[in-house]
């Protein structure tokens, strides 16, 4: 057989188009270029798409005026030098990450050097977007880097809560011993000395205090309260140090209550006002401004004082634990001496506001003063008409038997007033602790279960989930907790159990009603 000269040159070109064809489909941004010029020699379509040109208008160009605008020199990464060795032989692959700032991707980029048509070498270049493995990589590292933290803290928090016992009895003996002394002394010599004994034992206390409150993952137990009062007993408890500092309240009076932890906003905001006293003990006309309000559903807390401020350097470093710029920190002298901090309290009140779905941020410039803001969501005591409205657009499913299972009376109430009124209806019955709840789900016969994970008593949530499910692997059940730990450790469950959910405290009614209704949905389905 014979083959015209014409056949064959529309076979080579037929199969040079199929294999550029090939080439632009490729999910990988394909490049030639000539190793001495700097020219591109070929550039497919994926390339040119994330340049947002077309292919034919970027060949013939420099590499680098195509890739950086305004760029005048070769790149400083560039690996054309590095593609034959001192005899002209191609050395290999040369693989490397990229990160693209403008197009906010990675890439893993394979160089190496080939033949080209003419016969010269050229630098043959392919980029894979790898940003998608790169952030799983990302969050398997974080995820075992939590995992590795969570246990170190738990340790921690095992070793710190039982030293802690046996240092605040050492300190209790102390300060009382201190205190009664103080009350028959006349010499002013030995006043001033236990005074200094009862400061140190009560800077003590504060210190074991907040090195605890760091290392234990403390569960939130969340109650309604009204935040002035809160405030009001901070300064109270202050008192004696805000002696001659002006307070300014400028408190809103139409604030919701707060749903959160009590224990864990006093010690913030104590430590947030003992900080702002801190900062103002060299102040002539120290004033100390705590302002209320409320804004996109959330309620803010300002805590504003005149002082020293903090350095722009720093504030980066603030809430990172063990840091302080007091005491043998205090380089510029900006604190009264004697003052001390442990480094735990900036660090303790971003996780006690975090824990509450909240957020905290600051203003300070040196020598004029600093703002902090804390805010946190506002929870209400029923869903509102609007929340109503939401659910009702959905379809609603009524007069289900829910066993709800919470310590907590003030949570307890809310959750059974949104669930027992329109539009639900359901029929509740409550249980507040472990052993309660196995006896009512024996003896009862239950549509879902809203099951807390911390009770008191010999049974925790997870005891419960797995007594149901020894009986019934169909049932629905809601986890509602505020156990970061316990809500990492059932993301593997999550997977196997079809049937369960969760949602994690303090959770917004509309959140917690619509996850009911859409397991009892799924069951009526």
């Amino acid at each position: 057989m014979t083959y015209r000269r014409e056949d064959i040159e529309n076979q080579l070109k037929n199969s040079g188009d199929q294999f550029i064809h090939v080439l632009d489909n490729l999910n990988s941004a394909i490049s030639v270029v000539d190793m001495d010029t700097y020219e591109l020699l070929f550039v497919n379509k994926t390339l040119a798409g994330y340049i947002g040109k077309r292919a034919s208008d970027l060949m013939g160009r420099i590499c680098w005026d195509v890739f950086f605008e305004n760029k005048k020199t070769p790149c400083r990464y560039c690996t054309n030098g590095k593609m034959v060795d001192k005899n002209g032989q191609p050395t290999g692959l040369h693989v490397r990450d990229f990160e693209n700032r403008y197009l906010n991707r990675v890439f893993e980029i394979t160089d190496q050097a080939i033949q080209w048509s003419d016969g010269r070498l050229v630098k043959l270049s392919v980029a894979t977007d790898i940003t998608e493995r790169k952030l799983r990589e990302k969050e398997k590292v974080d995820a075992l880097k939590f995992s590795f933290d969570q246990g170190k803290y738990a340790l921690v928090g095992q070793v710190a809560g039982k030293m802690a016992h046996d240092f605040n009895n050492i300190l209790g003996a102390i300060m009382g011993n201190a205190e009664i002394s103080l009350l028959d002394c006349r010499e002013e010599e030995t006043i001033e000395n236990l005074q200094i004994i009862l400061e140190q034992t009560i800077r003590g206390k504060n210190l074991t205090r907040n090195l605890v409150a760091f290392a234990k993952d403390q569960e939130i137990k969340e109650e309604y309260f009204n935040i002035h009062s809160m405030i009001n007993l901070v300064i109270h408890l202050l008192d004696k140090d805000l002696d001659d500092t002006v307070v300014v309240r400028n408190f809103n009076s139409d604030l919701p209550e707060l749903l959160a932890d009590p224990g864990m906003i006093e010690h913030a905001l104590v430590n947030l006002v003992q900080n702002a006293i801190h900062a103002m003990s060299l102040v002539k006309k120290p004033e100390l401004t705590i302002k209320t309000y409320v804004r996109s559903k959330n309620l803010f807390v300002e805590i504003i004082d005149n002082g020293c401020g903090i350095p722009d350097e720093y504030h980066e470093d603030i809430y990172s634990p063990s840091f302080t710029l007091k005491g043998s920190r205090d380089f510029t002298g900006a604190y009264r001496v004697g003052i001390k901090g442990t480094g735990y309290g900036l660090s303790n009140v971003k996780k006690y506001i975090e824990k509450h779905k909240g957020s905290i941020c600051f203003e300070s410039k040196t020598n004029q003063g600093t703002k902090f803001i804390i805010s946190v969501p506002i929870i209400k005591k029923d869903l509102t008409k609007n929340e109503k409205r939401l659910v009702l657009q959905k379809k609603v499913i009524k007069g289900r038997r829910i066993l709800l299972v919470e310590d907590e009376p003030s949570i307890s109430k809310v959750q059974y007033k949104i669930l027992s009124s329109e539009p639900f209806c359901h029929k509740i019955t409550i249980a507040q602790t472990g052993e309660i709840a196995m006896d009512e789900y024996d003896n009862g016969e239950f549509d879902l279960i809203s099951l807390d994970y911390l009770l008191p008593g010999n049974f925790n949530g997870f005891d419960i989930y797995r007594h149901i499910r020894t009986k019934d692997k169909n049932l629905p059940i809601v986890f509602v907790s505020g156990n970061f730990a316990f809500l990492e450790s059932i993301k593997e469950l999550l997977k196997t159990d079809k049937n369960m959910d969760y949602v994690s405290k303090p959770c917004e009614n509309i959140v917690y009603a619509t996850t009911i209704n859409k397991w009892l949905q799924k069951q009526s389905s």
